[in-house]
């Protein structure tokens, strides 16, 4: 590809990441963020980060289990959201940049936040599936 020519591939900023984690988990962040770093054949690999995404969703979905009653419900998913857009930032913002100065196309809201929605149908069915497999009465942290 010549210099001239813009990179026909989209990428999606730290805004559009935020807005599929803040829907979808943190794994929906971090599948914008693997998308990202595979079209751009950057570091570190699109699996690392799946996996890492998987690490941190399972985490959050822990600390949410011990969190006291009172605990303000948006407090958790607006932390790790604001967390994965400074990981964005920092990881893939200035590619991101000089790919849109460039002409590079930039990923739409609609599509981040499809693929936040997705990941959030996904993650309520394996919590159903996971809910009606428990014996009755039985707890996740018994």
């Amino acid at each position: 590809m010549s210099e001239s020519t813009p990179a026909s591939y989209k990428l999606y900023n730290s805004g559009q990441v935020f807005l599929a984690s803040f829907l979808g988990g943190p794994l929906a962040g971090c599948a914008l963020l693997a998308l990202n770093a595979r079209r751009m054949a950057s570091r570190p690999r699109p699996g690392v980060i799946i996996i890492l995404g998987t690490v941190l969703t399972a985490a959050l979905f822990g600390v949410g289990f011990v969190l006291p009653k009172n605990f303000p419900s948006a407090a958790l998913p607006v932390a790790s959201s604001v967390g994965l857009r400074q990981v964005a930032t920092q990881l893939q913002g200035a590619r991101i940049a000089s790919h849109v100065a460039a002409g590079g196309k930039k990923g739409s809201y609609l599509a981040a936040a499809g693929v936040g929605v997705s990941f959030l149908v996904v993650t309520l069915v394996i919590v159903a599936a996971v809910v009606l497999i428990l014996p009755d009465g039985t707890s996740v942290l018994q």
